[in-house]
């Protein structure tokens, strides 16, 4: 037996109408172990985004919905990614050389911290 179809989307056909919707956003949830916990709108048209002002390795949980004026959907599932080290915030200090010989030198130096 052929199920109903309905002829065009409206408040009686709400799964065509909701498949039809564009999606207006996607918010990226991102929370990291250090207890932060953010959320990036990103439009419905887009696929991407790109994370800014995070912290140096750090591990994050990102996730994204999918949302338009009927509702939003399940998250995605949870993934997890780790960011990169940061270069040096200084360079080194106290740079001190001594001569140890005719032909050689010693070098000492203190390191700049890195957060």
């Amino acid at each position: 037996m052929p199920s109903k179809l309905c002829p065009a989307p409206d408040s009686r056909c709400p799964s065509l109408l909701a498949s039809q919707m564009p999606f207006f956003s996607h918010p990226l949830q991102h929370h990291s172990w250090k207890g932060h916990t953010s959320q990036l709108i990103v439009s419905g048209s887009d696929s991407t985004a790109v994370l800014r002002a995070l912290h140096p390795v750090t591990t994050y949980h990102l996730r994204v919905i999918a949302e338009n004026a009927i509702g939003k959907s399940r998250p995605s599932g949870i993934i997890n990614v780790t960011t990169q080290v940061e270069a040096p915030s200084g360079p080194p200090r106290e740079l001190t050389v001594h001569p140890t010989g005719d032909q050689s030198l010693k070098v000492t130096w203190k390191v700049s911290s890195y957060f």
